[in-house]
């Protein structure tokens, strides 16, 4: 099998090409975003950020198995699906911001807050900035460390075929489109459609010296977060460590860990039942404190 017909089945397998989930969308300014959102189920609400490069589709498992019990908030980041990005602007603090302003717009109370991947790290950026407006929160595939050593990059090379940080090139996007033609199909789609058939590369020229840029959260503002969370990744994550995951754990003052056996970075979608169980388990206790 040749390197890139390998990323494409890669990219497949890690479910960056799964399917859509149903749910009526609404739309919220937010700032200057007007921002696409799902909104389905009833009880605790618990906003979920979903990860870079994909949009809040990627939620309908664990959609599917909380709205029973609780009410889903799945907006799309800035730039992302179907929330825009008038700025042009891009970062972790301001996507944090963004979710800040979002809970505050639909008049949550006490939310729980879920990210994953791109969207573990928002989460820990807006508890730090935000303190007291969660209840709960989950990061899953993240740690505090981003972009911070070889394994990262390689999953880099992994998904995208380059893992060179800075500007990310034309020619690594347009070697996607040829050979790897049905994942950058799905991105097509998910951020643009016919009507912006660009939209997705602009999306991740924007937002490529963000992830590859190296970041630490500090323990010490980690330690100010005085919520329960969890931390959850896959055994074989593709971009975080088990230990790393284990130390930002160890770092929050109410703060656990669970690690899913055998799964990559998309364990939410190659565990779906575990993620999910492990999730909702965690949120019982955590709302029984």
């Amino acid at each position: 099998m040749t390197r890139h017909l390998f990323l494409a089945a890669t990219l497949a397998t890690l479910g960056l090409v799964g399917a859509a989930f149903a749910q009526d969308r609404s739309t919220v300014m937010v700032g200057d975003l007007t921002v696409s959102y799902g909104d389905i189920g009833t009880g605790t609400p618990i906003v979920l950020v979903h990860g870079g490069g994909l949009t809040s589709r990627m939620w309908g498992g664990f959609v599917e198995a909380a709205a029973p019990t609780h009410r889903l908030l799945t907006p799309d980041t800035r730039n992302h699906g179907g929330t825009d990005n008038p700025s042009g602007a891009f970062s972790y603090d301001l996507a944090a911001e963004d979710l800040a302003v979002f809970i505050a717009a639909l008049g949550l109370e006490q939310p729980v807050v879920m990210g994953y991947s791109d969207g573990g790290i928002i989460v820990q950026k807006f508890l730090i900035a935000h303190p007291g407006v969660a209840s709960a929160a989950v990061i899953g595939g993240a740690t505090n460390r981003v972009a911070a050593d070889d394994h990262y990059m390689t999953g880099m090379r992994t998904f995208y075929g380059y893992d060179q940080r800075g500007d990310l090139p034309d020619a690594v996007l347009d070697a996607l489109e040829v050979n790897a033609t049905d994942f950058a199909g799905r991105l097509q789609m998910l951020h643009g459609g016919e009507a912006a058939p660009d939209r997705w590369r602009e999306l991740h020229q924007l937002a490529w010296p963000v992830w590859t840029t190296e970041m630490v959260i500090p323990a010490e503002q980690l330690a100010t977060i005085d919520v329960p969370v969890l931390v959850i990744l896959g055994q074989n994550d593709d971009f975080f460590r088990p230990e790393d995951a284990l130390a930002l754990a160890k770092a929050l003052p109410k703060g656990e860990i669970a690690l899913i056996p055998g799964a990559s970075h998309s364990a939410f979608r190659e565990r779906p039942a575990i993620f999910a169980d492990l999730v909702l388990d965690f949120l019982t206790r955590s709302t029984a404190q």
